[in-house]
């Protein structure tokens, strides 16, 4: 698992098989541009080969005094 940096984008997938969401790659439109796109992709928690859409993900700013973990659940 990449470190997510706070305020940007990414494009991420949820395995068909066991619902685990993972990063494919950093958005760098933002969230702004419509990606028409297919990827076929290997999960690293149960090595399920599937084919996705990117899903869109803002990982936002850590408010002021909390700190930023970052974690495999919820991406």
């Amino acid at each position: 698992m990449r470190t997510l940096t706070p305020g940007q984008w990414y494009l991420r997938f949820t395995c068909e098989q066991c619902q685990q969401k993972e990063i494919l790659f950093a958005d760098l439109s933002r969230g702004q541009t419509k990606i028409k796109a297919t990827y076929v992709v290997q999960c690293s928690s149960c090595s399920h080969t599937g084919s996705y859409d990117g899903e869109k993900k803002f990982v936002p700013p850590p408010r002021s005094g909390h700190v930023l973990v970052p974690s495999s659940v919820g991406i």
